[in-house]
């Protein structure tokens, strides 16, 4: 990333399941001004990797989700898993 911070989110999305998130994540997608990783629509990257989340993966790949939309005013991460505490 030669020397930069990585790209990283901006806000979260932590609605409920079934609330119509993914409705809000295609209007997110589609808004000029804000960046959705296009490839995940919900990272989980905050999750627990044995709860079904990414922290696994790392850092780097969280942020390379959003290297694409380093340029946004706004990055977010769309993911209502994170509202399952504490079964997560």
């Amino acid at each position: 990333m030669s020397g930069r911070a990585g790209a990283r989110p901006t806000f979260l999305v932590i609605g409920a399941q079934k609330a119509a998130t993914t409705t809000l994540y295609r209007f997110l997608l589609a808004h000029p001004d804000v960046y959705v990783p296009p490839s995940v629509k919900e990272t989980n990257f905050l999750l627990d990797s044995e709860d079904g989340g990414a922290w696994g993966r790392g850092v780097g790949w969280y942020e390379s989700l959003y290297e694409d939309g380093r340029d946004h005013a706004h990055r977010g991460d769309v993911s209502p898993a994170y509202t399952m505490f504490p079964l997560f």
